[in-house]
């Protein structure tokens, strides 16, 4: 489902108030913790000054985030991670039209958006790669890349 149409709740909960419900649903969303309710979102998650490192870290050990692909809505554990669950097949054509990012020791960068990075292999069949123009998904996740899926782009 998703959820990224959904209003900021106009009301407000206080963050004590929600710690011992059991598989509590928060999500930090643009910087603001929201709380769901029955899988809506409900109210606006706040703290007094005197508690904000403890709210802090409690929220941040139980709240999710969305995944940055636009309409996706899948859950992530940080903001700004990508699920790795999708992305665009290119062709080589297209890959290698566009400019290079970064240069990697087989590959070149050519691509990144909504943490979801495109790689072009530099190696062919003949020097042990198995084919030719290899493109390898990576995904951000938890703050380290991943490889999604290879391919070979035809």
């Amino acid at each position: 489902m998703n959820n990224k149409n959904f209003p900021t709740p106009s009301r407000n909960i206080f963050w004590r108030d929600i710690t011992n419900e059991k598989d509590v649903e928060i999500e930090l969303k643009n910087n603001v913790y929201i709380y769901y309710r029955g899988g809506m979102p409900d109210s606006v998650v706040y703290w007094m000054g005197e508690d904000a490192n403890e709210a802090q870290r409690w929220l941040n050990r139980h709240s999710f985030c969305r995944c940055a692909s636009p309409s996706c809505g899948i859950r992530v554990p940080r903001q700004g991670d990508n699920c790795g669950n999708h992305c665009h097949e290119f062709t080589a054509d297209a890959l290698k039209q566009l400019p290079t990012i970064k240069e990697g020791h087989f590959d070149n960068l050519k691509m990144e958006k909504n943490g979801v990075q495109y790689w072009l292999s530099r190696m062919t069949v003949a020097d042990g790669a198995p084919y030719d123009n290899q493109v390898t998904v990576m995904f951000r996740q938890n703050g380290k890349w991943k490889t999604g899926k290879k391919y070979q782009a035809k």
